[in-house]
């Protein structure tokens, strides 16, 4: 009967040890989770201004696309451009 009551009493304190193991975590999780967003959100609020300021430049200030000889870049151009306009209109 002792070591019923002995096997119980250690069970129930993993038992309580485990959750509260899994709230910490959870919090833990939750907390990396909006320190990610927060700093997700500034840099992409920095990243609209910047387009902001480049888009009010006048047309023959406006930086050239690279050749599109170059495939690979013009693709990776388009593809961050489409990206960031695409971010842009999120944060409106």
């Amino acid at each position: 009967m002792a070591v019923a009551k002995h096997l119980l009493r250690d069970a129930t304190l993993l038992e309580r040890d485990h959750t509260s193991l899994l709230s910490n975590l959870e919090w833990t999780i939750e907390e990396y989770k909006q320190s990610r967003d927060s700093q997700y959100l500034s840099k992409l609020e920095e990243l609209r201004r910047k387009i902001n300021e480049k888009q009010k430049k006048a047309p023959d200030e406006v930086e050239p696309l690279r050749s599109s000889t170059n495939r690979h870049a013009f693709n990776s151009e388009a593809f961050a451009f489409k990206f960031w306009r695409i971010a842009e209109e999120a944060l409106n």
